[in-house]
């Protein structure tokens, strides 16, 4: 029984395996065949239209690029070569900025006992001045409270202690005192020259009150600022 089912199935599996023989061959054949166009196609086209390479191209033939100028002609450079600043146009000594320091440094740490340091403005000495000197004495102690918050932002960033060896925050709070102390002496001027404008309006003096009015507007625009 067993020899009888060999000799069936041997036709069989010889025709299986010629058949696999011939597919493989045939497959083969194919793939050769598509490579050999591929090729031919290849060499036929022209370069621009091939894809473009994974990889840099070669830099033969092209220019090379400046050291200095990274490529930039030295003609339309700003700095040409062998020019170099002079030192009046790098000086920043009368820089406006420095007004915001005492003596063009960054910080000051005068000793107490040497710093003569004098008082605030009195209002009784305010109401003696006139409306210009008021107005330049306010810009002046406005420069001064500057000057001395910008010491006080600097001092901070360099983790400097002012107070323990300055009068740094007794000086800001006698600026602040003298604009205050302005800024009060401009507002009792304008009330005044309302009520001197109204005496005058019952009076009849109708000129004399517009000069007040507008003098009165003038010290409240100064007294807003």
């Amino acid at each position: 029984m067993a020899m009888t089912s060999r000799t069936l199935l041997r036709p069989w599996l010889n025709s299986v395996a010629t058949t696999s023989a011939h597919s493989t061959a045939a497959t083969w054949s194919s793939y050769t065949h598509a490579s050999t166009l591929a090729s031919s196609s290849w060499a036929s086209s022209p370069p621009s239209s091939r894809p473009s390479s994974r990889f840099a191209s070669s830099t033969t033939g092209r220019p090379k690029r400046d050291e200095t100028t990274y490529g930039i002609p030295p003609e339309s450079s700003k700095l040409g070569k062998g020019v170099r600043p002079v030192r009046s146009e790098t000086d920043t000594s009368a820089h406006p900025l420095w007004r915001f320091f005492h003596d063009k440094q960054s910080l000051v740490a005068p000793d107490k006992r040497k710093d003569n340091t004098s008082r605030s403005w009195t209002s009784f000495e305010l109401r003696r001045k006139s409306f210009t000197d008021l107005h330049q004495l306010w810009y002046i102690s406005l420069r001064e409270r500057n000057t001395l918050l910008t010491q006080r932002e600097e001092a901070r960033r360099l983790r400097v202690d002012l107070g323990s060896f300055s009068m740094h925050g007794q000086k800001l709070r006698m600026v602040q005192k003298t604009m205050a102390r302005v800024k009060q002496v401009l507002a009792e001027r304008r009330r005044a020259a309302v009520q001197a404008a109204e005496i005058l309006r019952s009076r009849g003096e109708l000129e004399r009150a517009e000069v007040l009015d507008r003098e009165s507007q003038q010290l409240e625009e100064a007294v807003r600022e």
